[in-house]
């Protein structure tokens, strides 16, 4: 069976791989259908395995080159640090022990300078926050520029389509 019959009988019956060496298939509605499912096991979770495989490597594509905007695991790492120990202060302090955590190497004004230095990085990770919304609309407008992003397009040609995507967002939501 070619690549094709695979990709398009995998489509038509959502077969998934169990991870166990099953498959699952959903709209199977006659015993010929099952059968012909069956015969092809094989080169349906080696099918299932090439796409898993480009997922992958799509993934690891775009978190490398993001990764890779000056200032990212800077601010990242900035970031984190002076909000796990704002979290370690206010628990002492609520303990009232006394025992304060010590000062992190980086305080909001550095973290600020930062910020002003690598606007790049500070806007992509915002999109990467972005992207998280509860909002579906928003997290798709987000995704839109951090996948940009990943793909190497210029940040302030992005920004500026996110700006456009973002204003024609609330111009459509205005009442709502």
């Amino acid at each position: 069976m070619t690549e094709e019959n695979i990709r398009k009988m995998v489509e038509k019956y959502e077969i998934k791989d169990n991870r166990d060496g099953r498959i699952r298939a959903y709209h199977v509605k006659t015993d010929e259908e099952k059968k012909q499912i069956g015969e092809h096991k094989a080169e349906i979770l080696a099918y299932l395995k090439r796409e898993e495989e480009k997922k992958e490597e799509e993934y690891l594509r775009k978190t490398s080159f993001f990764e890779s905007i000056p200032g990212v695991k800077e601010i990242r790492k900035a970031r984190e640090e002076w909000r796990d120990y704002q979290f370690e202060f206010q628990r002492a302090f609520e303990r009232g022990t006394g025992r304060y955590p010590d000062s992190p190497s980086i305080d909001a004004a550095g973290i600020k300078k930062l910020e002003e230095q690598y606007p790049e990085a500070v806007f992509a990770l915002d999109m990467e926050y972005k992207k998280g919304s509860a909002n579906y609309e928003l997290a798709g407008i987000a995704e839109k520029a951090y996948n940009a992003l990943c793909n190497g397009e210029a940040w302030e040609a992005v920004k500026k389509q996110y700006d456009k995507d973002n204003d024609e967002f609330v111009l459509r939501h205005v009442w709502d």
